[in-house]
């Protein structure tokens, strides 16, 4: 992280800047610090929609969905037609226990873009947890086919599918 810490120090990083460091840090498991990043991109620019939906997934990650709901809800006044926030909002209200709403706000995400594999890894899974395998296999397929190196996706089906075994 020093590279990270020297750019801060003498750059004048904006908020995408930090929002883009704090998906990466996300995606290499550092989530204390991209949600710290996250942060100092809102203090910049409080309606930076990518920054609080990227935020709201970190949240989905380490099971904090209330505050990933809040992200998302946002995310979406800002924009109403963001398919992200809407697919990763449902799973975060699936969890919850509100199963109807959640696979409502997933299937208007695959109305807006259909080609948004988190949408069918969250649809995966929603029928893996409801225990249809079957179901759940498709639609992991189906977010494999769209993007085969969607964030946590190869973890997650080798997590869930060797539970199984």
């Amino acid at each position: 992280m020093s590279i990270h810490l020297e750019f801060d120090k003498n750059c004048n990083l904006n908020s995408d800047d930090y929002s883009n460091s704090g998906i990466t840090k996300s995606n290499i498991d550092n989530y204390e610090d991209a949600i710290s990043d996250y942060k100092k991109s809102l203090d910049l620019n409080p309606r930076n929609k990518y920054t609080l939906n990227n935020r709201g997934y970190t949240y989905n990650i380490i099971e904090q969905y209330e505050k990933a709901i809040d992200d998302f809800d946002i995310a979406i006044e800002i924009e109403p037609e963001f398919a992200y926030s809407y697919n990763n909002r449902g799973l975060a209200k699936i969890k919850l226990g509100n199963e109807a709403e959640g696979l409502n706000d997933i299937f208007h995400s695959i109305d807006l873009d259909n080609l948004n594999s988190y949408a069918y890894r969250n649809l995966g899974i929603y029928y893996f947890d409801k225990h249809d395998f079957e179901n759940a296999r498709l639609q992991f397929e189906k977010a494999l086919n769209l993007d085969k190196e969607k964030h946590l996706l190869h973890e997650y089906i080798k997590k869930k599918f060797n539970k199984l075994k």
